[in-house]
């Protein structure tokens, strides 16, 4: 049986003009189903790091709406690397080959050192991904791995000093992208993923979807599947041993494009330390977890700081770019798969009405009043599918972890790194925990 492929458009499931044009009369209705949402007490889910890791891959496998720069849809870190050593959008060292970090601003709590993006002098930072800069955590996402390429380098130089720092640059590279992609498989899809869905997709190798190399991934994918990470961010964040209860909207502002409070970087007192995001030793206990894959979304995502005055509305936002590109139901994208892998449904719990198996009458009543219960928007589908999922939103249902695991492997494989040489070290690293405790 062949494989499901994306037609000349990217889509993987035929659009539905008609289905767009109903949610597009019912837009409102559909919006207060996010607005009367109640949030839930399910207790702990993935740490609150994979949200944040989960919005820089979404960024260097899927290019912006709009833009001119030529990037690639797999995941070889080209928002990191842009084009490469003569990539004005990177700031380097070109005598070391290494990423230049900035200063942060001294203010009372911690001193200043270089923990911030090499910025210039109207704040922006000089990253060839200007979506890295939309709240402080990503940014300081971006500079660990900058930080890790600066260790490699200095591994580097120490086996091989006679290596000019054009090349040492260029291995640097190969490395973290292979540990990047390495750590993405094993340790962030595992994470996010249903558990089944991943024994048997990434474990086992099964495949049902062909992604031409070279090409964007689905629009499905990018257009609404991997917006789930939107549910996952929580009102406030511990950012340190002193900086607690950050508020979102200080998050947002703690940017180049937020203006930093009036500063000219980041202040040194909000600097984050990666053990209240990912589980580190030796208390494990400290990180955070991520809020609940569900149709819950925090207030302050509601008004996300655009410029000038402006804000966006994320479900907003999300549910009109699944209008404009008339994507199919998520009833009707599994029943599509079902069609063809009738299998599946005993293999990793497919079934059409996944959605709905452990949402109350409350919950079911609000969909039905909404009129999305039966033709259901594909983001919010994948929403009602984690939490109706057995871990109640602690990760994807099965539908949207197959999409996932799938795109992402597809990303993986079509990576254009050559470089076969690794530092022994780097073997020992399988999670972002042991990058994070190898960069220091």
């Amino acid at each position: 049986m062949g494989l499901i492929k994306p037609d000349a458009n990217g889509f993987l499931f035929r659009p539905d003009p008609s289905l767009a044009m109903m949610h597009a009369a019912n837009r409102k209705s559909i919006i207060s189903v996010f607005e009367k949402w109640m949030l839930g007490n399910d207790g702990k889910g993935m740490f609150a790091g994979y949200t944040y890791w989960g919005q820089f891959i979404a960024h260097d496998v899927a290019p912006r709406v709009g833009s001119d720069r030529k990037r690639s849809s797999s995941l070889d870190l080209d928002s990191l690397y842009g084009s490469g050593w003569y990539d004005r959008e990177i700031a380097l060292n070109t005598a070391e080959g290494k990423f230049l970090t900035g200063f942060n601003t001294a203010d009372g709590v911690g001193d200043a050192t270089r923990m911030d993006l090499f910025r210039r002098a109207d704040k922006t930072a000089v990253i060839p991904e200007p979506r890295n800069e939309d709240n402080l955590i990503l940014s300081q996402f971006h500079l660990l791995l900058q930080r890790f390429h600066n260790k490699i380098v200095d591994g580097l130089k120490s086996l091989s000093p006679a290596l000019s720092p054009q090349v040492r640059f260029k291995m640097a590279r190969n490395n973290v992208e292979r540990v990047f992609r390495r750590l993405v498989i094993e340790n962030f899809l595992e994470h996010v993923c249903d558990k089944n869905v991943y024994e048997h997709v990434i474990k086992q190798g099964n495949r049902y979807f062909k992604f031409k190399k070279n090409t964007d991934l689905p629009m499905e994918f990018s257009a609404a599947i991997f917006r789930f990470g939107h549910s996952l961010v929580r009102q406030d964040y511990h950012l340190n041993d002193v900086a607690h209860n950050v508020s979102l909207k200080e998050i947002f502002g703690l940017t180049g494009p937020g203006g930093f409070g009036g500063r000219q970087s980041l202040p040194a007192g909000k600097v984050v330390d990666w053990k209240f995001f990912f589980p580190l030793p030796p208390i494990l206990e400290r990180a955070a977890g991520a809020g609940r894959i569900d149709p819950f979304i925090e207030e302050g995502m509601y008004k996300i700081p655009a410029g000038k005055g402006k804000t966006v509305n994320i479900v907003e936002k999300n549910l009109d770019r699944g209008i404009e590109t008339m994507l199919a139901s998520g009833q009707s994208c599994v029943s599509y798969i079902l069609e063809k892998y009738k299998n599946l449904s005993r293999d990793i719990g497919l079934h059409q009405d996944n959605h709905i198996t452990r949402l109350n009458q409350e919950q079911i009543e609000l969909l039905t009043n909404s009129r999305v219960l039966d033709c259901t928007p594909l983001w919010l589908y994948v929403l009602l599918e984690a939490k109706s999922n057995y871990g109640l939103g602690a990760c994807l249902g099965p539908f949207a972890s197959l999409l996932v695991c799938e795109s992402i492997r597809s990303a993986c494989e079509n990576s254009q790194a050559t470089e076969s040489f690794e530092l022994p070290e780097l073997s020992n690293l399988h999670s972002m925990s042991d990058l994070i405790a190898w960069v220091g």
